[in-house]
């Protein structure tokens, strides 16, 4: 992986954030198209993801991405939710946090992935996290989804170019492809400087 996209995240007011992250997942899907089709010449480019390109926008990739199975079925609401989030934060120039409405209800809904080391295996986390504002929980959401997604995105693809159910996982954290544990461990880093607290008593498998 590349620098870690995380550290500027936290530091970047609600909308920024919002959208910067989100547009993170888009322009991911956008790149594994063009690896994947070889999509390499300015012509070919323009044919798929211009103006009136079948990869033009968002939600057309994440349709075609849904019927490459690139996406297990059960996250796709999901990534509909988050792009509807980044588009309220880019053509809404009223809204500036996630407290106002739809937006505390979509953000609200997507799974509490950053609850995952809620408990007392991360004592520092779960003080930290029981003291946060409702903001920063569902910011962290976000960027947990985000991460989440981006790293099942990249394995599962992977994944099916070589005949291999995408499903397919040995047990636990070592069982994850390569670049999951990269996202995954993205994902924890994020959390933990999100409260302001360094990762210790925890290794990058969340045990």
């Amino acid at each position: 992986m590349g620098p870690d996209p995380s550290y500027f995240l936290v530091g970047s007011d609600t909308r920024t954030f919002a959208i910067l992250a989100i547009s993170f997942l888009e322009d991911t899907l956008k790149l594994n198209f063009v690896d994947k089709w070889a999509i390499e010449k300015r012509k070919q480019h323009d044919a798929f993801f211009g103006s009136n390109g079948p990869l033009s926008t968002f939600s057309q990739r994440t349709l075609i991405a849904r019927g490459l199975k690139w996406w297990p079925e059960e996250l796709m609401g999901e990534i509909d939710t988050l792009r509807r989030i980044r588009n309220e934060f880019a053509h809404n120039h009223r809204v500036h946090n996630l407290m106002e409405e739809p937006l505390l209800s979509w953000a609200s809904s997507l799974e509490e992935r950053e609850r995952i080391w809620d408990n007392d295996k991360a004592p520092n986390y779960q003080e930290a996290y029981g003291q946060a504002d409702k903001e920063t929980r569902l910011r962290m959401r976000i960027g947990c989804c985000v991460f989440g997604a981006v790293g099942l995105l990249l394995a599962r693809s992977k994944l099916i170019d070589y005949d291999v159910p995408p499903e397919y996982r040995e047990k636990g954290y070592h069982g994850l492809l390569n670049v999951e544990q990269d996202l995954l461990n993205t994902m924890i880093g994020y959390c933990f400087r999100c409260l302001e607290i360094e990762k210790s008593g925890l290794t990058d498998a969340g045990a």
